[in-house]
């Protein structure tokens, strides 16, 4: 009798603890997180992930009431930070925020450490900040139609800069050469703010460059804005045209800033990070803040940003190829 009832007790203690361990398990999720979220940066401290990253960190961390952690990993075109993302437990408590080399260097660089697509995680785009057009006021073009015309009319005479091969500049440049058919002569500089003198200087006719930096050169006079990279306007210059609407359809070129995990996060963590942040950059002050760098809020769902990341690989790697451009 003794056997049988210890028995008993020892099937239903198991089948209790069976029972309950899905409430332990959901237990654990709800209260994710519950230690300190570490938001790896592929850049130095100071510039516009950096920036970013601190901005909503601070305010994810006041909604989580966890620390978020800002580590800056600089190095390799971002690529250093993504491999130490890539390499983390899937757990939401590492997380990468990056920007749009993240799809351009596959086909830039033969040797990468780790699957662009399959060992991320993509979460939300934060914001983005369009590429701008100018030239110097010497041009005597004051329109985007009136430069491609230009152009045209004199293939290979007229220069553009950009911070260096590879660079966003430099990949607009070539795909405005390919989409509009017109033909002018890449000069490759080591940064931006070089390329910048030589073009208020009149060294160089032209150059796709970011907002923070344009904004107050064309409001000064130093150059001439012609159209924005994005598909639609930009609060950052709202009566600048963009390339699209000049007539060159479906162009493109943005900086934009993603956030994104290790590959397998499971989908309540991602779902809860996505909706937190979607709710941080709808506060007015964060809006103001991110347009400060040149970048409208966008919160773009982790099924968008998914297909934006294929999209954009499989654009790129179709220009690099035909542009023949290599990574320096």
């Amino acid at each position: 009798m003794f056997k049988l009832i210890t028995r008993r007790r020892i099937v239903t203690a198991t089948l209790t603890c069976a029972a309950m361990f899905p409430l332990f398990a959901m237990a654990q999720q709800e209260v994710w997180p519950n230690r300190p979220v570490r938001m790896l940066v592929p850049f130095p401290p100071g510039g516009g992930a950096d920036f970013v990253a601190r901005l909503v960190g601070q305010r994810l961390s006041e909604l989580w009431r966890q620390p978020v952690v800002i580590e800056n990993r600089p190095g390799a075109s971002t690529m250093i930070a993504a491999e130490a993302v890539a390499k983390s437990p899937p757990d939401g408590y590492t997380l990468l925020l990056t920007v749009s080399n993240h799809t351009s260097n596959p086909a830039l660089f033969s040797k990468i450490t780790y699957d662009t697509q399959k060992d991320f995680t993509p979460i939300t785009v934060i914001g983005s900040a369009p590429m701008v057009l100018v030239v110097n006021p010497t041009i005597p073009s004051k329109t985007a139609k009136e430069l491609l015309a230009l152009l045209r009319e004199q293939p290979g005479k007229f220069n553009y800069a950009s911070a260096g091969n590879g660079s966003v500049g430099h990949l607009a440049g070539e795909m405005m050469k390919q989409m509009a058919k017109v033909d002018m002569v890449h000069v490759s500089y080591k940064g931006t703010a070089p390329a910048e003198l030589d073009l208020i200087g009149g060294t160089i006719n032209l150059m796709f460059t970011g907002m923070v930096t344009a904004v107050p050169q064309i409001k000064a006079g130093r150059m001439r804005g012609i159209a924005v990279g994005s598909t639609t306007r930009t609060a950052g210059l709202p009566d600048l045209p963009t390339l699209d609407e000049a007539g060159v359809s479906g162009f493109e070129s943005s900086i934009w800033y993603g956030l994104l995990g290790p590959a397998g996060m499971p989908s309540s963590i991602t779902a809860k990070v996505y909706a937190d942040v979607v709710k941080v950059l709808q506060e007015p002050e964060v809006k103001a803040r991110l347009l400060s760098q040149g970048a409208d809020a966008i919160g773009s769902s982790p099924e968008q940003f998914r297909s934006q990341i294929a999209a954009e690989i499989t654009r790129f790697d179709r220009l690099i190829k035909a542009a023949g451009i290599k990574s320096e």
